[in-house]
């Protein structure tokens, strides 16, 4: 799985998104503007994982799309509430 390397990383996010959804799969949902998601992008898909995963076994770490509610969303815009 690998990023495109010509693009920032929001852009990069921009770019994953747009693929992910002129794809044939499922739309994300809330995924695609929370600030938890990673996008991994192999030859032929983009996979949606959670980040909250990691440390949370509440949360999938490939949720099933789309994703219409979650007690972790946040979108990505919002101040960090972590402060981190």
């Amino acid at each position: 799985m690998r990023w495109p390397m010509s693009r920032g990383r929001s852009e990069d996010r921009a770019w994953l998104l747009a693929r992910l959804g002129a794809g044939s799969g499922p739309a994300p949902g809330l995924c695609a503007a929370c600030r938890h998601v990673e996008l991994l992008e192999s030859a032929r898909s983009v996979f949606v994982r959670c980040g909250l995963a990691r440390a949370d076994p509440r949360f999938p770490r490939y949720p099933s799309l789309p994703v219409l509610d979650c007690p972790g969303y946040s979108r990505s815009d919002d101040p960090d509430p972590a402060g981190s």
